[in-house]
């Protein structure tokens, strides 16, 4: 049996580790899109689609049509192309609203018109100001109110169109019959995630000599890529078209909340950099505290098969040999 499947964002970080995944198991046609907005056209990349089951269409989701015959008849879509990074937020914030509304428009209608399922992947960040502003429950599950703290805040640009997007599933859901799931992802770390976040910016830093952290105080659970796709995975074999299933989201994460200090501690003490790490406050707009509920994920047949530890060193060597 042929099972067939397009990854968004797969030059991105998790849209590549979870492509790369698919095309390695037997039986399996795999169809990547990107337009490099925001990933990366590199050896990895290319090694990718130079498989035989796995083909590239090079399209820009929040500005082009999607061509007829992307998305074939009942093949499962993952949606994870959008524009992250914290400096992106502040830097181009309209540009990252607009990349996490149009695209999810645009595959909702190509998934109901094909009858395949689209896979929503979505952030934390959506009820970030759930947690903040009303003291919701940590571990926090998927029925958290989402919330944005300030609007007038263009760092919640990401945040804001990804609730646009949560909002759009579930009126698809409801009105056109749309089969699909909204996937919550939670600190997910590895090799080839760029710079632009917590464990490789510390790590960077540290192959340079310098041990240097914000939002020291702050608390995160970290979840290793491995982790995150097989989750991912799991969500997706259990989409149900049920409109009155109330398990639409799911979390994918770690149950598992640190301090960002412990972090960077763990980091400097594997990588054997020795020195008194400077420490600096969150900023303006981060949330103090973030962990995943993941025991519906949990009860699906997930677990997470990777520790702390072994997610850094295996991160951390994969920066030393490929210094950015």
């Amino acid at each position: 049996m042929t099972n067939t499947y397009v990854v968004t964002g797969a030059a991105g970080f998790i849209g590549w580790h979870l492509a790369n995944k698919l095309a390695t198991i037997d039986g399996n046609n795999v169809t990547v899109i990107d337009d490099f907005s925001n990933g990366a056209a590199d050896s990895a990349f290319k090694a990718l689609i130079a498989r035989d089951n796995v083909s590239f269409v090079e399209l820009d989701l929040a500005n082009d049509d999607i061509p007829e015959g992307v998305i074939r008849n009942n093949c499962t879509v993952f949606h994870l192309a959008a524009i992250n990074g914290t400096a992106n937020f502040y830097n181009k914030p309209y540009d990252v609203f607009r990349a996490a509304i149009f695209p999810t428009d645009k595959l909702i209608k190509e998934c109901v018109r094909t009858s395949s399922k689209l896979v929503q992947a979505s952030t934390s960040e959506t009820y970030a100001g759930a947690v903040s502003k009303f003291n919701w429950t940590v571990p926090t599950g998927e029925d958290v109110p989402l919330c944005i703290e300030d609007p007038t805040n263009v760092r919640w640009s990401y945040g804001g169109g990804k609730i646009g997007s949560e909002i759009a599933i579930h009126a698809a859901r409801q009105q056109i019959g749309l089969d699909a799931v909204i996937i919550r992802y939670h600190n997910v770390y590895g090799p080839r995630m760029g710079i632009h976040h917590v464990v490789p910016d510390f790590i960077n830093r540290a192959l340079d000599g310098v041990l240097e952290l914000y939002g020291h105080e702050d608390t995160r659970s970290f979840i290793y890529i491995d982790d995150a796709v097989t989750g991912t995975i799991c969500a997706a074999e259990n989409i149900d078209k049920d409109k009155d299933k109330d398990k639409v989201t799911i979390n994918i994460g770690s149950d598992t909340e640190l301090k960002i200090r412990v972090l960077g501690e763990t980091i400097a003490k594997l990588m054997e950099v020795d020195g008194e790490i400077e420490l600096h406050d969150s900023p303006a707009g981060s949330v103090p505290r973030r962990c995943a509920d993941v025991s519906y994920l949990k009860s699906l047949g997930w677990s997470e098969t990777v520790s702390f530890e072994d997610g850094l060193k295996e991160t951390i060597t994969w920066y030393a040999e490929n210094k950015l």
